[in-house]
């Protein structure tokens, strides 16, 4: 009975602490600040998927997914749309933002 207790418990708190997520979002949506970093840092590369990173209700930042040379990079904003750096996969997100757990992952997918 305590194993079990214990394990409720124990996803219960997970389930409350891990709220946040990334919310997929349409490329049209990102700030103005990360569109204009990404035209000009990223000439001629379209961004190919966009998201949101949210802790419950409350926005830590954005991302943009784009392929270049057969990788896909993320490039990772906080909320005010400032560049903060870029990675490989969502899961790195919680490097960044140490609350975001992404639950979504707005990867690119290959074609």
């Amino acid at each position: 009975m305590k194993k079990l207790l214990s394990i409720i418990a124990i996803m219960f708190f997970s389930f409350s602490v891990y709220a946040q997520k990334t919310e997929e979002i349409k490329v049209s949506e990102l700030p103005k600040n990360v569109t204009a970093w990404i035209a000009q840092n990223l000439k001629k590369t379209p961004v190919e998927r966009a998201g949101k990173v949210m802790d419950n209700k409350t926005l830590l930042g954005y991302c943009a997914g784009v392929q270049t040379k057969g990788r896909k990079i993320i490039f990772v904003f906080d909320k005010n749309g400032k560049y903060l750096e870029k990675i490989g996969k969502m899961t790195e997100l919680q490097r960044i933002f140490p609350v975001a757990k992404p639950v979504t992952q707005p990867s690119i997918k290959k074609k």
